[in-house]
This record gives C-alpha cells, structure tokens and sequence, in this order.
C-alpha cells in the first residue's frame, strides 16, 4: 500500500510538471509548428496529391504566427526566419523531392551525391519562404498587410524565374490547375498574380481571426472576400470573351506515344525498333483517326541524330511515312549544327512535311542545369557523369514559331522543361504563334509526381496565353 501512495505521489508531481511546462515547450516551438503545418498543406495541394482548396488555407498557419509576432519582442526575428524555413524545407521537398530518384536511378548518379544535390537545391528554394515570413516580420500591424504579403510572395516567386539561371518549379498558383473558374485568371495575371490572391486570402484569413483591432480585422474580411469577387467577376467575363473569339477552322493533332523504358532508350541497338514502333503507332493513328493536320512525337522520341546520314535508313523511314499517311510530322530527336566552327548538339524536334521533306525545326533554348548541361563545373565536377548521361547539349538561339499550313496559324514550339517559364510562351505568342506545342519526355521522373506538376504548368501556360 506505502509503495502503490509513493507511485501516485510522483505521478502526481509528474502531472503538474508536465503542465506546468508544456505550454512553455508548445509556445517554445509554436512556430516551427506552424511552420511545418504550413509546408505540409502546401505540399498535399500540388499535383499528384491534388488537393488545391488547400493552398487556400496552406499559409495560414505561418501567417497566424506572423500576425501575433508583429509586435517587436525579443527572438522575434529569429522565430520568423525558423518558421519560414521550417515551411520551405518540407514544401519543397513536396515540390522536388522527385529528383532523387531522377538523379540516381537514371542519370547515373551514386545514391549519397544524389540526395546531397537534391537536399542542396531544397534548402536553397527554402530560403524564398523563410525571407517571405522574414520580411513579413518587418512590417507592423496595419490594413495593408495580407496586400503586403501578397506582393512579397509574388516578387519572391517572380526571382525564382531567373535567379540562378531560373526553377520556378510548381509555384503556388500551379496548384489551381484543376480548376476552370480560377483559372481565367491566369490569363489576366499569371500564375503569380493567382500566387497573389492565393496568399492574400491566407493573411486576410490570419488578419480576420488574430488581428487585434477590429479594423485590422474589417482589412482582413475584405482581403478575403475582394479576391473571391474579382475571381468570379473576371471569369464571367472572360469565358464570355473567348466564346465570341472562337473564330476559323479548328486544327486536328494526333499524338503518340511509344513509351519505351528509359532504361533502354538509349541503347544504339534499340534505334531501329524503336523507329519502327513509332512508324507502326503514327500509321495506325493515320488510319483509324481520318485527317490530321499535324502528328506529335515525343521530345527525343527517336535517340539519334536525325540530321545525321549514319541514321539515314530510320529518317527516310520517317520521311516516306509522313508521304504515306499525308500529314506533317513534329518528331523529336537530336540535331547537330556548327556552334562558333565546333560541332553542336542540340535537343531538336524537325518538322516533316507531307511531301517529306524537312520543313523546319526547333531547339530548345532553355537547358536543364545538370541534366542537359553542366553549370559551375569547378563547385559539381561530381556531376560531370551525370551529364555525360543524359547529354551535354548547346542551348538553341531562338524558340521556333514555324507555320503550319498555308493559311493557318503558325505554332510555338517550346519543349519539356521550358514549359516552367511563362516568360517562353507568353514570347512565341507576341511572335505570332496561334497554338503552343509543348513535346516532353517526362519517363526521366520516375513514377513520382514530377509527371504531374508537369503537366499542371503547361496547363497555366495555355491559359495565361489564350492559346
């Protein structure tokens, strides 16, 4: 009986430790908390996971801590910065984690050197939060704060187009891909002005729910509902407005698909099977589809040099096949071209036409850093295996905006990794481009959701575009 007090006595004195502390420890780290809250919200809004309502409350948590830690306060400076970090880290590991595996299992990377150089990239995309929830703490309570913050995340999303060559890689706005009424927005602002509204809704939210006064609280309120009008209003429109622009004859593309391994792409000695799978797919298409005016091939769908005459049996395969159905073929392969008296190699996707002569062609200007080239060779001459893998390409002077028909319109090509810029397309539109073709081989990701952020960018490209 002494013994069984004894145990109630201390469990007793560890009950009031324990409360005594815990709301310590919980405000100790309540904002490495919302932090991580944050980042995982935002993470489950991206494609694959697709759950875009979230983005709209994914920042609340670390703007929540924003809003109470305006006031100055002693570490409140560094409690914003471990917030925003905390928050980067895990989002984009949701948004580049994929590239462990692209480096390791096919670009031939070890499995440390590939982890290290993904964890790199992860804590440098990681620093755009922590200086977005930084700058946040600068700022003092006001009505213009959820605006503000709106503004900083944009500007920050907008460095990451260019900074270090450019890896605006499934930015917030990407997350509303799946959803039409939304979307007309990107048209009239881009995929940073949806990354804006996005965000001012979350620290309205925050401003409404935490903020101290009740005016500070009306700003919030209308922070959140100004968006929601301005959305709706303009997408009433704009639907409205593409309807009375639908004008000419609509263009009939076929696609197709050959789907071959990565792992033996390639290998020379799959070039003729390969060839002859992507000839058997394109004349049973032909036959079965009725007219096409145009059939896509893949970016580097055939693994050779297309201009080359040691693969002249496969091109003239190629040639007589776009004679045989009468349509023109995009097929993407490798080019060569003189660069300053040095042969260059270029990822190139050639236009046949139906009397199967080539009748144009497109390079990609943009390359993959450490995938398609090499940047900084004295800080990752680890990598240079990497690159001797997947190719060491030189960069194409101009996308290619190439007419289609006699009088129809002309197409804007851009192809795989371009498509994250809207820089890119919005150019081959200004330059004429009717319609966009965006070929890609996205086998290099795995089965992981790089396919699908992917895809949901091209998405935000045709709609910021109208094309």
């Amino acid at each position: 009986m002494l013994w069984r007090g004894s145990r109630s006595a201390s469990a007793e004195r560890l009950d009031s430790t324990t409360q005594q502390w815990t709301p310590q420890l919980l405000g100790r780290f309540a904002h490495l908390v919302a932090g991580a809250l944050s980042g995982l919200l935002y993470g489950l809004s991206l494609p694959k996971a697709d759950l875009g309502g979230l983005a709209w409350i994914s920042l609340f948590p670390v703007l929540i801590f924003a809003v109470r830690e305006q006031r100055p306060s002693s570490g409140a400076a560094t409690r914003a910065l471990a917030s925003g970090l905390v928050f980067g880290i895990i989002a984009c590991t949701f948004r580049v984690y994929w590239i462990v595996e692209t480096l390791g299992l096919y670009g031939g990377l070890n499995q440390s050197a590939a982890v290290a150089t993904t964890a790199l990239l992860i804590l440098y995309l990681a620093l755009y939060p922590m200086l977005f929830v930084g700058s946040l703490h600068l700022t003092r309570p006001g009505y213009g704060f959820a605006w503000l913050a709106a503004a900083a995340w944009a500007l920050l999303d907008w460095v990451q187009t260019w900074m270090l060559s450019g890896f605006p890689w499934a930015v917030l706005g990407t997350t509303q891909y799946q959803q039409p009424q939304i979307l007309h927005f990107a048209a009239l602002a881009g995929v940073h002005g949806l990354s804006f509204l996005i965000v001012a809704v979350n620290a309205g939210l925050a401003q409404l729910l935490f903020a101290q006064r009740g005016k500070q609280r009306l700003a919030g309120a209308i922070a959140v509902l100004l968006p929601a009008t301005l959305i709706l209003s303009w997408s009433a429109f704009h639907q409205r407005a593409l309807e009375a622009e639908r004008t000419g004859d609509p263009i009939r593309i076929g696609i197709v698909q050959g789907n071959i391994h990565q792992d033996v792409k390639w290998n020379p000695q799959r070039a003729q099977s390969t060839t002859r799978k992507y000839v058997d797919l394109t004349r049973g298409l032909a036959h079965s589809s009725g007219p096409l005016d145009l059939i896509l091939w893949p970016e580097t769908a055939l693994p050779f040099h297309f201009d080359d005459d040691s693969h002249a049996i496969y091109r003239d395969a190629v040639r007589e096949l776009a004679m045989e159905i009468d349509t023109p073929l995009l097929v993407g392969s490798l080019g060569t071209s003189s660069v300053e008296g040095h042969p260059g190699l270029f990822n190139r996707s050639f236009l046949i036409g139906r009397d199967g002569g080539l009748q144009a062609y497109g390079d990609k200007v943009h390359l993959v850093p450490f995938g398609e080239y090499l940047p900084l060779p004295w800080l990752f001459n680890y990598m240079q295996e990497l690159t001797a893998q997947s190719g060491r390409f030189d960069p194409g002077k101009q996308h290619a905006v190439i007419p289609l028909r006699d009088r129809g319109p002309n197409m804007g090509l851009f192809i795989c990794y371009e498509s994250i810029f809207p820089s890119i397309t919005r150019e081959l539109a200004r330059r004429g481009a009717g319609f966009l073709v965006n070929t890609t081989n996205d086998a290099w990701f795995g089965v992981t959701a790089a396919p699908y952020q992917h895809f949901a960018m091209v998405v935000l490209r045709a709609v910021e575009t109208g094309r």
